[in-house]
């Protein structure tokens, strides 16, 4: 899964965790995750989460954990491809329907984590992508039952999955 595309955007709403809803069409083993960030400074930590979700739009929320990357740090204040991997297997299932997420770790929920994209949606591979904008989570990792604090954007983040 890839959102974003050619016109990059800062997405700089006070919400420490960033994500999109996508429906895998075959069952898929995934390799690794990775998103363009912008950090404000090298202190900030992220990691990368792929949660179910109850609704492909606004609306859901988290219905069951699946998987929490290996944290990153910044290494540089300009923007980058940041590649997270898991410290075990992640297999997803056809048919479900996911979040793919990523958290800035290093400070409180309202921290501003600094994503890039575009209101153009690509996919590539084996996935239905959910083009209905960013959903912004005030919150450094996602729970069950956590939703949608009220803001999203047009735009989606630059993040996809690699798979197996």
């Amino acid at each position: 899964v890839m959102m974003g595309d050619s016109t990059y955007s800062n997405f700089g709403d006070a919400s420490a965790t960033k994500g999109f809803p996508f429906m895998p069409t075959q069952d898929v083993t995934v390799a690794a995750v990775s998103a363009l960030i912008q950090p404000a400074s090298t202190a900030e930590t992220y990691t990368a989460q792929i949660v179910e979700f109850s609704a492909p739009n606004t609306s859901g929320s988290v219905t069951a954990l699946v998987a929490t990357s290996d944290p990153q740090t910044a290494v540089d204040t300009q923007f980058g491809v940041y590649r997270f991997t898991f410290p075990s297997t992640v297999t997803l299932t056809r048919g479900t329907l996911y979040l793919l997420a990523i958290n800035r770790t290093d400070s409180t929920g309202t921290a501003v984590l600094r994503m890039l994209g575009d209101g153009n949606v690509t996919q590539s591979g084996p996935f239905v992508c959910y083009s209905n904008g960013t959903q912004y989570f005030r919150t450094t990792n996602l729970s069950v039952g956590d939703s949608n604090s009220g803001r999203t954007t047009a735009s989606e983040v630059a993040a996809w999955i690699e798979c197996q």
